[in-house]
């Protein structure tokens, strides 16, 4: 299905989001980062792929852009944004100028060879079908020791029932596998919370979430839209599916 199968979830729903943020004048950053917009935790994954000031860093799936704007703006990163979803980049660029994103495949990144200082996935491994190879393109362009910190979900039980259709879910024995045929070796794996952000982001994101509700619940696609992105905490919930926090380095570093 390739880009089809994330236009529900991640295309139409981008375009909503970035027109309510606008509509309403909410603060871009809280209200662009999604059901991961949680400021702690992209505190733990700079820290993990030791990003500093200056750093040139992929934001690999950046979506309208909340998560590499926080990168920019409390790291003090230079962030270069990839999606392979149009609606998405095109919302970044009109909330986040100051940043620059493309449209482009993780599997075949625009980019010459150790481009990049380190790299982030911030909910997006999952969504790769075909993640051994993204990741060898995410070690192609890390400069010698770059690291990639990802943050994503882990197939937990032999089967996983109704999954987002946007997802291919891993055993994480099997995912590390695929980091490492990638080219980069583990340096930690270990479980994480839920994504859990401060009221005041939680406040900002469930407005531009309502008003986009309001315009849009007569859309033929919006209850398709809406079971998708309630998913991930369901399965969560069931514990078929975890969160985990997973830092490499580019082997041969």
């Amino acid at each position: 299905m390739g880009r089809e199968r994330l236009e529900i979830e991640f295309g139409r729903h981008a375009g909503w989001m970035v027109e309510a943020i606008e509509a309403l004048g909410l603060d871009a950053l809280p209200a662009a980062c999604r059901g991961t917009g949680d400021p702690n935790l992209f505190g733990l994954l700079a820290d993990a792929m030791g990003a500093r000031r200056g750093a040139l860093v992929l934001d690999v799936g950046c979506g309208i852009g909340g998560p590499g704007a926080w990168l920019a703006t409390e790291r003090g990163c230079e962030v270069v944004g990839i999606d392979v979803m149009e609606e998405s980049v095109r919302g970044s660029k009109r909330l986040f100028p100051q940043l620059r994103t493309v449209v482009a495949t993780s599997r075949s990144l625009p980019f010459p060879n150790e481009t990049f200082d380190a790299t982030w996935a911030v909910g997006v491994i999952e969504t790769i079908a075909h993640k051994s190879e993204a990741l060898k393109e995410l070690a192609r362009v890390l400069v010698p020791e770059g690291r990639l910190a990802a943050y994503t979900f882990v197939s937990a039980a032999t089967k996983v029932d109704d999954a987002p259709i946007a997802d291919h879910f891993k055993p994480l024995e099997t995912l590390m596998g695929d980091f490492e045929r990638g080219g980069f070796r583990i340096l930690r794996a270990e479980p994480s919370r839920l994504a859990h952000p401060p009221a005041t982001w939680r406040k900002t994101q469930e407005t531009a979430r309502a008003h986009a509700i309001r315009l849009h619940r007569s859309d033929t696609t919006y209850e398709a839209v809406d079971r998708e992105l309630s998913k991930i905490s369901r399965l969560c919930a069931s514990r078929e599916i975890e969160a985990w926090m997973i830092v490499g380095v580019k082997e041969g570093a």
